[in-house]
């Protein structure tokens, strides 16, 4: 058995641990960041590193097991918060964005293919373990102000993490992986970029390693202005923040870095311009790429010709090869638009020898030609609501205010990641479960974020008062009886140090 499979293993009672040691909150968050951090990765989809296949079920790779783990470890010690979840109609999307496999499968089902119920129930349970179960932890998990700070914290800390790995793989090249598990997940040459190398560590690619830098850095750089973190181990945020920043632009993944800049202008614009009005061209530009590319109305070839001009022609050359594959699985999705043509790569295009001739990347064509536009539109939805309710509930002046910088943070990174699935596609579980502890603020706790300078809860009661006088085994006072109700302060940016 290999190393991979081994630490695949191993993580199993590694999480079951931690359970033991931890309270199950940061059980859950460390277990999804560290496995998403440093288990080992699956090769181009074939899933190598998998310890064994089970017929109907997925591959267990770092995503699905550690779904899976922290799901059975939370049903043995805190079963009654798994349940606790209530479903909101803001849930749909990632309702029908889950239930997306098996509409399509059912569909497209015939005598002589292998769709059909039995495969689209395998399909929607493979789609469940990758992006339902982090969804629903982060509902039931983060669903205050604290439990979400808290979640912002671990995930700033693992972008901390990767500083020195991202260096050293800069400067050494990408190896980390190869040298640890013995193979390496992705195509070496891919990863060399202006001179130097793109830092993989143990992710799927450099480009997913860029994504994960710029979340975490835009998440530091956000809890650090609005002051709902100001120290680190006793010293200023910023001295981290810094490094985390400089980091994600240097991983040399261009969309991510542009990434990082939009995300920092639409926050910025909501504490200086008091509007919102960046996030929603951004989102506007979203659906209006998918819209034009899928209608022909674009080829892409004036953005190509704009990347050879500012950047360089290597990147416009990348960049004209996946609009051409994109152009070639966009006319085969219109085929079948609605739901799409099931899984088996039937929404691939073949040429006359039946040979695969066109290149999947960007996660939106991908799910375009299999679940049509029925997966399309939850999809994009899942991503994209968490910002649209955030504007539609809180005013843009107050995203700056502590008890809010995390969701307004956490909703502005779902945005550039659906930009980011734009080109690429990596699902992360880290994503979908801050995806989910926005959504549970948004929905169950509105009267939280409305509050004048933060949530009454966070506000300590005041001590009773002593009484003079005994009292026998069981007797109950005045206040015992009657409690004075309690009067929550505002909370002041020092209650966040």
């Amino acid at each position: 058995m290999s190393l991979a499979k081994l630490v695949l293993l191993a993580w199993i009672p590694t999480v079951i641990y931690m359970f033991v040691l931890m309270k199950p909150r940061r059980a859950v968050m460390a277990a999804f960041i560290i496995g998403w951090l440093f288990l080992p990765v699956a090769i181009h989809g074939e899933d190598q590193s998998a310890l064994f296949k089970l017929k109907g079920f997925p591959n267990l790779e770092k995503g699905t097991v550690t779904s899976l783990v922290v799901l059975a470890s939370v049903l043995v010690v805190d079963r009654k918060r798994l349940f606790s979840f209530r479903p909101h109609w803001l849930d749909i999307p990632i309702f029908l964005f889950l239930i997306a496999p098996l509409v399509s499968s059912l569909h497209n089902a015939e005598p002589n293919n292998q769709l059909g119920l039995y495969d689209g129930l395998s399909e929607m349970f493979g789609q469940f373990v990758i992006w339902g179960l982090p969804y629903i932890i982060g509902r039931v998990y983060f669903n205050d102000v604290e439990s979400l700070r808290e979640l912002a914290i671990g995930v700033f800390l693992g972008g901390l993490i990767y500083i020195p790995i991202c260096w050293w793989e800069i400067r050494m090249s990408p190896t980390l992986h190869g040298n640890l598990y013995g193979y390496f997940p992705a195509t070496f040459r891919m990863q060399k970029r202006y001179g130097g190398f793109r830092p993989m560590g143990f992710m799927p690619g450099g480009l997913s390693v860029g994504m994960w830098m710029t979340v975490t850095a835009l998440t530091g750089v956000w809890m650090w202005v609005s002051g709902a973190l100001k120290r680190l181990e006793g010293l200023p945020v910023g001295l981290f923040v810094v490094p985390l920043v400089l980091t994600a632009l240097l991983t040399k993944a261009t969309g991510a870095a542009l990434l990082l800049l939009a995300g920092l202008v639409i926050l910025f614009a909501t504490r200086h311009l008091r509007t919102t009005l960046p996030l929603v061209a951004m989102m506007v530009l979203i659906i209006g790429y998918m819209g034009t590319r899928v209608t022909s109305q674009s080829t892409g070839e004036y953005l190509v010709n704009f990347v050879e001009r500012v950047i360089d022609s290597d990147r416009a050359e990348s960049l004209a090869f996946r609009f051409h594959n994109e152009n070639l699985l966009a006319e085969r999705a219109l085929e079948r638009p609605v739901f799409g043509w099931g899984g088996w790569n039937r929404s691939r295009v073949y040429n006359e020898e039946g040979e695969d001739i066109s290149t999947t990347d960007g996660l939106w064509i991908i799910v375009l030609g299999k679940t049509g536009f029925f997966g399309l539109s939850a999809l994009t939805l899942t991503l994209l609501v968490p910002a649209v309710a955030l504007i539609c509930i809180v005013p843009a002046q107050r995203w700056k205010e502590p008890h809010i910088a995390t969701v307004a943070v956490f909703a502005t990174c779902m945005v550039l990641h659906m930009a980011d699935n734009l080109l690429n596609g990596f699902p992360n579980p880290v994503f979908m479960m801050m995806n989910g502890a926005v959504m549970a603020m948004l929905t169950w706790r509105r009267a939280v974020l409305l509050a004048p300078m933060g949530p009454p809860e966070l506000t300590a009661p005041a001590a009773p008062t002593r009484r003079s006088g005994r009292r026998r085994a069981g007797q109950l006072d005045a206040y015992d009886k009657h409690p004075a109700p309690l009067r929550a302060r505002p909370l002041t940016q020092g209650d966040f140090s």
